[in-house]
Parts: C-alpha cells; sequence; structure tokens
C-alpha cells in the first residue's frame, strides 16, 4: 500500500488514506469525496498515530497540482535571497496545511512545512515547533528540507492515495460570496 513518507532526522510524517467516510454514497456532493486520513508521527522516541476524515478526493488533487507547480520553480525557490519566499495550501478541515518555503537550515533548497491542528494535533505538541506564547499550541508545524526531485516524489506518492480513492463527484460549483 503507497504512502506518503516525509523524514528529516528523527522525525517520519507518514500519510495514508484509508478509504472513503461514506464509500457507500457515491453520488452527494461533498459527502462522496470525504477521505478517511490515517497519520503515523514519529519524533525520536515520541510515537502517535491519528486518523480522521481530512481531506476531499478533489483536495488530494489539488495538492498534487499545488506540489507539482512548486517544484516547476525550484530553481527560483532554491536561488531566492531576498526575505523568505513562500506558498500555502490549506483545506476544508483545519487539521492539514502545507508549505514551502525558499531554504532550509540543511540547505536544501526548498522547506516542506507541514501544519498540524485540531484533530492531528499530536499530545506532545509543546515539543513541535509552534507559534504559541505562553500558552497551550493549537498548531504545530514540521520542516523536511527537500528539492524539485523530492517534491515531485511527494506528489506522486499523493497521486497513487488518489487512483486508489478517486474524485467521485467533485466540486460542482464554488459557494457563492453574496449574502
Amino acid at each position: 500500500m503507497d504512502a506518503v513518507v516525509l523524514r528529516e532526522g528523527q522525525v517520519v510524517l507518514r500519510f495514508e488514506v484509508l478509504g472513503y467516510q461514506f464509500p457507500e454514497i457515491e453520488d452527494r456532493e461533498g459527502d462522496s469525496d470525504w477521505l478517511l486520513v490515517r497519520l503515523h508521527l514519529r519524533d525520536g522516541e515520541q510515537l502517535w498515530e491519528r486518523t480522521d476524515t481530512a481531506l476531499l478526493t478533489f483536495e488530494v488533487q489539488w495538492l498534487t497540482e499545488w506540489l507539482d507547480e512548486v517544484a516547476g520553480h525550484a530553481a527560483v525557490f532554491g536561488s531566492w535571497r531576498r526575505n523568505r519566499l513562500t506558498t500555502r495550501i490549506f483545506f476544508t478541515e483545519p487539521c492539514l496545511g502545507l508549505e514551502v518555503l525558499s531554504g532550509h537550515p540543511s540547505g536544501a533548497p526548498m522547506t516542506l512545512r507541514c501544519y498540524l491542528a485540531a484533530e492531528f494535533l499530536p499530545p506532545f505538541k509543546e515539543l513541535c515547533p509552534h507559534a504559541a506564547i505562553g500558552e497551550e499550541p493549537d498548531e504545530v508545524w514540521l520542516d523536511f528540507g527537500v528539492d524539485e526531485e523530492q517534491l515531485r516524489v511527494i506528489a506522486a506518492q499523493w497521486r497513487a492515495q488518489l487512483d486508489r480513492f478517486p474524485v467521485r463527484v467533485g466540486l460542482r460549483s464554488l459557494p457563492s460570496s453574496r449574502g
């Protein structure tokens, strides 16, 4: 079974799509496309796993396209010397978000930052990087040094997940911004 695996030092973050939240509902916008995603996180001796309906099928499709697009601009990210260059993607459920930033302490041309919150917030969250000062963090992030090839591999890993559980209905219309 294919999985998305990210590694940096003693941190291993793994995502695996287990199936549709509602396998029996094949033709209802929204409900037909929710995916059960298992997150497996190892940070040194800390180990944690959680399964949640974190993504919609078409969000995984958008994610693969975004990763490929960023990989196509890896040379720009790698040579950027001004304020840090960044691009982000977030999803309907607030438990997961991704960001690519120029540079990485290891010398890699880019940092792939995974934001974990809500259902994907690990119990050892205080040990992970976070922005909360003097309070318990409600979001943490994990950084992984990557290059163009690694981003393309990660996109392919997500695509393999999507091949097993493809878009069934998709997004037929965008929500109206009118009141």
